[in-house]
């Protein structure tokens, strides 16, 4: 039988009978084949090795290359081809390719846009140190944002919780200190032909009213009162009242201790002004001072303070004596509550 070959490199498979006086050159050229295969004269073809190749320098043996395919994906093949065009590995899979292609720059991150499709970002010493941190409570402490940044805001325009721990929202506190500058009107209320006006339900809150008059005349000669309640009783003792008249000609003072005052002595007479009450501090204690116009070059000034047993609820306007209002109106505004 005639000899034949391997299928790769062409070595020669002798035969009995058919090397005869010749076989010995063929083995003699099979190993010099084989060495050349060997030493990198001839290009190996096809090379499979099980789970880890190792290239060593040899000039140098620790000098070491190793590839491993132990963590390869079952099913999956990794392809490297060698060299590319720069002389260095070229790598096949898709993802390596995409991120080799991004080059390396100090402060950069790596991300992915979609499938096998890497991109960068700039990442500072300030991004890491917030990168690295084990959860939102450090990271708080890395930004400085300290025990603000997890308070609950509350949104009450009234302030009604009065909370020493919960901030208000912008809204609320913009709501609150609308109404505070504004505060409450109640009327104007025609006094005609009652003999007192009353303003009730004011909330306890309240800690400044003004109460306005535009031509309030009385039918004959009393004065104008203002008295306050609390407990829904108006008081009419411990005023510590004064009032001061003057006209062209003259002037005249009064003190009462029912109601503050402010005089007519008239039924010709209309008072226009505000008469101003004030809480002191967080008392149950009400200050008074007023001017009043009451007639062409005439005018009444008011003051005084009254200790109330608890908060204010109320406003009386009323005559001191049995006249009635035959003009004119009043109102209320208070601020607070």
């Amino acid at each position: 039988m005639a000899d034949t070959t391997t299928t790769t490199y062409g070595l020669t498979k002798i035969e009995v009978g058919a090397s005869e006086d010749t076989w010995g050159a063929k083995l003699n050229t099979n190993f010099d084949s084989l060495d050349d295969l060997l030493d990198g004269t001839t290009v190996l073809t096809g090379l499979s090795l099980d789970d880890t190749a190792t290239l060593v320098d040899n000039l140098d043996n620790t000098k070491v290359a190793q590839f491993q395919a132990s963590g390869i994906t079952t099913g999956t093949t990794r392809t490297f081809t060698f060299p590319d065009a720069s002389g260095t590995i070229a790598l096949t899979d898709a993802t390596l390719t995409s991120i080799s292609a991004l080059g390396s720059a100090g402060d950069k991150g790596l991300y992915f846009t979609g499938v096998d499709t890497a991109a960068e970002f700039d990442l500072t010493a300030a991004g890491r140190a917030l990168l690295d941190d084990a959860d939102a409570s450090v990271q708080r402490t890395t930004l400085g944002l300290g025990g603000l940044a997890t308070l609950d805001i509350l949104d009450e325009d009234d302030f009604a919780t009065d909370s020493a721990a919960r901030p208000p929202s912008q809204q609320s506190t913009k709501a609150f200190i609308d109404g505070a500058i504004d505060g409450v009107t109640v009327g104007p209320t025609s006094a005609s032909p009652a003999t007192s006006v009353d303003f009730t339900s004011i909330p306890s809150g309240v800690s400044y009213i003004e109460v306005v008059m535009e031509n309030l005349s009385l039918s004959g000669t009393d004065s104008i009162q203002v008295q306050l309640s609390t407990s829904s009783t108006f008081v009419t003792t411990g005023y510590n009242a004064f009032n001061y008249t003057f006209t062209g000609s003259g002037q005249a003072t009064s003190t009462g201790t029912t109601a503050f005052v402010v005089g007519m002595a008239s039924a010709a007479r209309a008072a226009d002004g505000i008469l101003v009450l004030a809480r002191v501090g967080g008392t149950n204690r009400w200050a008074a001072n007023g001017s009043h116009k009451r007639a062409s070059g005439e005018g009444s000034l008011t003051g005084g303070i009254i200790d109330l047993a608890g908060a204010l609820d109320g406003v009386r306007v009323r005559s001191s004596g049995s006249d009635t209002f035959d003009s004119g109106s009043v109102s209320i505004r208070y601020i607070g509550g």
